[in-house]
């Protein structure tokens, strides 16, 4: 007896906690794009039950760090638009949108709960015309929008214009209090800020008129000096969150980002991805590296590399070669490591199982060993006397 055809179930049939859970695993426009109007039972379930505040109208497609589209499928846009919007826009915190979606997703509705929104690869001169001509996107800046994201486009055959300028004064003079100069505008709204900027002069210019800033995720292409010197020593009080980024290798991270830590009095989390083409910085306490990717050529650096202050490593997510490169180079010094953080594995292979001797001195001083469970060898508490 054939009964195959009694044993398929129709996902029309399937109760509602397994529905939920199902369009709870689905991308949210995926959700509203396919099954939104599907049957009445599928509207009660996306509208009453998922409770929708967030809504991402990107789609991204990573070619190279410079070279990325966000754009979605015009058909997916105006669907969304034209049938999902009016029924939730009235509920929504977050808002993403790109510069071709802009006019349909953003513009033509209102979102009175709205305090997030992310402008994602613009252009310079397109965010900057919207910016000064759209009133709709004039009162949200200024009256609701507490974490504003603005992703623009880089064009790496141009040098950037003075349009970028522009804008961050604009968001500013937006975004005050009262209108001033841009010299003495202060944030009303703004407590979170995720930007890609050309310069390292654009990180402080916001620094300084963003007063009410809690987290700055900032993208700096080049770290360098140009106009303004980092000479300003007035405290970072409200900033708790700092994360800095650049790909580019810089030489000023003694005379430019340090002195900008040290007027961060109250910061909570700092996370910093730099290139630092000079290795003599003193500062670091705390050090993560993150490659799992081995070396196609290994090489040992020729000048020594002193971290006086550095008192954890965390090696948990690294290739073994740049663990035997921190732990076993002759010119990299780490004084005062007190904390190590690494997947036993590893420590096993780098010590070829605690027999390498160069390694002894840095597992002497360990104090503190962040590593996953593991049977001891005889000779482990030989390299780690302290623990």
């Amino acid at each position: 007896m054939n009964t195959s055809n009694n044993n398929k179930v129709n996902t029309l049939d399937l109760p509602n906690e397994i529905l939920l859970f199902i369009f709870n695993k689905l991308k949210t426009i995926d959700v509203l794009y396919s099954l939104v109007d599907v049957n009445e039972r599928f509207n009660r379930l996306i509208f009453n039950s998922l409770h929708i505040r967030n809504l991402d109208m990107t789609n991204m497609v990573m070619k190279s760090y410079f070279n990325r589209n966000f754009s979605m499928d015009k058909n997916v846009i105006l669907r969304i638009s034209e049938k999902i919007l009016p029924r939730i826009s009235h509920q929504l915190n977050e808002l993403i949108v790109e510069r071709y979606s802009i006019e349909y997703i953003l513009f033509p509705f209102n979102y009175p709960q709205l305090y997030s929104l992310s402008l994602i690869n613009f252009q310079e001169k397109i965010l900057f015309q919207y910016l000064t001509s759209d009133s709709l996107l004039h009162n949200l800046l200024t009256q609701q929008i507490t974490d504003l994201n603005v992703d623009i486009s880089y064009n790496s055959k141009s040098e950037v214009s003075k349009t970028l300028s522009n804008i961050f004064t604009l968001i500013l003079s937006i975004i005050s209090f009262y209108k001033l100069s841009s010299i003495s505008c202060v944030s009303s709204t703004l407590t979170k800020l995720n930007i890609n900027v050309e310069r390292f002069d654009d990180c402080l210019y916001l620094l300084q008129h963003l007063k009410s800033l809690l987290i700055l995720i900032i993208d700096v292409k080049k770290i360098m000096i140009r106009g303004r010197n980092n000479n300003n020593n007035e405290k970072l009080p409200k900033l708790k969150y700092f994360s800095l980024t650049s790909i580019m290798f810089t030489d000023h991270y003694d005379d430019q980002i340090i002195p900008l830590l040290r007027r961060m009095i109250n910061l909570k989390e700092l996370t910093l991805f730099l290139a630092i083409s000079k290795s003599y910085s003193t500062y670091i306490d705390e050090l993560c590296v993150i490659n799992c990717i081995p070396q196609k050529n290994k090489q040992y650096l020729p000048i020594l590399i002193i971290f006086p202050h550095l008192i954890l490593l965390d090696l948990y997510k690294i290739h073994v070669d740049y663990a035997e490169q921190l732990l076993f180079d002759k010119n990299i010094h780490l004084p005062c490591l007190l904390d190590l953080c690494i997947k036993y594995k590893l420590l096993e292979i780098i010590t070829n199982n605690f027999t390498n001797n160069p390694i002894r001195d840095y597992c002497a001083k360990i104090k503190k060993l962040h590593i996953d469970k593991f049977i001891p060898p005889k000779n482990f508490h030989e390299y780690f006397p302290l623990l």
